[in-house]
């Protein structure tokens, strides 16, 4: 069986990943927090391979939660990073 060698396939320019999770409910604050997270995770290079995944999955992850908190806000479900349980 092949190898699948995916080191020549371009990664989609920064706009349309920050489209793409504008779509996907995220604001611009919610974006550009989530740019600057994983710019720190990459070192700082914006220009660096890795930080096109790194970003495409932490906005990923961003956007399950967010929608994850949505679902539980709507069937009255307290989920336990939503702050103290005890009040």
């Amino acid at each position: 069986m092949e190898e699948m060698n995916f080191h020549d396939v371009a990664a989609p320019a920064l706009p349309r990943i920050f489209a793409a999770a504008r779509c996907f409910g995220l604001s611009d604050a919610q974006v550009w927090e989530t740019a600057n997270e994983a710019l720190d995770a990459t070192g700082g290079d914006a220009h660096a391979t890795e930080y096109a995944d790194e970003l495409a999955g932490a906005l990923a992850r961003r956007i399950l939660g967010e929608t994850r908190r949505s679902i539980a806000r709507r069937r009255g479900i307290r989920l336990a990073d939503d702050g103290p349980t005890f009040g």
